[in-house]
């Protein structure tokens, strides 16, 4: 699959921007049909907007089929209060309210770069349960609220979900709120998706069997300890890279859903390949992670429809690799 990036006009087309009330007079309205990006380990949707005198764009990412969106908003008409630490949020008109962490950049031709980090539209069964990993949206072995190895996923769900979106409104640590009148999500949310299963066939895996899973991907070998009384789980995949493989002044640049560690994982439960999403670490350290994951890493196969192992894929951030604090520096074999 080669990169490409594809209009969305008909899409467009039949997605006029339901206006919405703005309370301040600060909505934009689009200014582009959406647009597609194709890339070979990330999909890409973008947008521009424009109240007639600033623009704003909007992207959102994802880097495989999961249920999770990561959130990015560029232009200088976003304006934060300088010790904000959080921007709030939420998905119109009647999304409850997130909090992003403030990470903010500055693109090749001065505009800033707002990463809200990653959001769901829609929770799904299997979230608020224990830590998990795999392809749903547990994809991520460090990411807490979701059962390990179960594939809480659904298209339908988020469709359905993504059809009552008309708008998305900034007003926690913003000088003033702003507001981007998208029109319904459905149909972008739809061409996601069918990007994201697309990039499955990419990378040799059967997008088909993906779907039906009766297991994703589990890290660790299925003997860990239970939690102690009130305790999170610990992520089996703590230690599988040591302790100063990302340096402390490194961690803030793992905010924002950026440097998702993939490994493929074939029926045997061997993996196979390790590659580094939408890369915020510099290239020697994420070599670093992926030698140590594929020397370290045990993993349970994925289990197909019926119950069979089957070549699948684990998704991580490097904060689920590394040791617990005060727990060592992790193993190396």
């Amino acid at each position: 699959m080669t990169k490409t990036i594809v209009s969305l006009a008909a899409i467009a087309a039949t997605l006029a921007a339901t206006p919405i009330q703005a309370q301040d007079g600060r909505a934009y309205t689009p200014d582009s049909a959406w647009a597609l990006d194709f890339g070979e380990d990330y999909c890409r949707l973008g947008r521009e907007f424009t109240n007639g005198s600033d623009r704003i764009t909007l992207l959102l990412e994802r880097t495989h089929p999961n249920a999770n969106l990561r959130v990015i908003l560029i232009g200088n008409a976003i304006r934060l209060f300088r010790g904000a630490e959080t921007v709030g949020w939420r998905f119109l008109p009647s999304g409850g309210e997130r909090m992003g962490q403030r990470v903010v950049q500055e693109t090749g031709d001065g505009q800033q770069y707002l990463n809200l980090g990653n959001a769901m539209l829609a929770e799904f069964p299997g979230f608020g349960a224990a830590p998990g990993a795999g392809g749903g949206p547990g994809a991520g072995g460090g990411f807490a609220g979701f059962t390990p190895g179960m594939p809480t996923y659904s298209r339908e769900m988020e469709r359905e979900t993504a059809a009552g979106i008309n708008g998305i409104r900034l007003d926690g640590g913003v000088t003033n709120p702003v507001q981007l009148d998208t029109g319904s999500l459905a149909r972008p949310i739809e061409a996601m998706q069918a990007c994201a299963d697309d990039m499955l066939t990419y990378w040799g895996l059967d997008a088909e069997a993906d779907k039906s899973l009766t297991r994703t991907v589990v890290p660790g070998d299925g003997t860990a300890p239970p939690p102690e009384p009130g305790q999170f789980p610990a992520s089996p995949s703590q230690g599988w890279i040591t302790q100063t493989t990302v340096g402390f002044e490194d961690f803030g640049k793992l905010a924002g859903g950026g440097n998702q560690v993939r490994v493929m994982v074939d029926a045997t439960g061997k993996a196979t390949s390790c590659a580094v999403h939408l890369p915020a670490l510099d290239a020697d350290t994420n070599a670093s992670i992926c030698e140590q994951v594929l020397a370290n890493g045990k993993f349970q196969p994925a289990l197909d429809a019926n119950g069979q192992p089957i070549d699948s894929y684990w998704v991580t951030s490097p904060m689920s690799l590394t040791p617990p604090f005060g727990g060592g520096r992790g193993r190396r074999r």
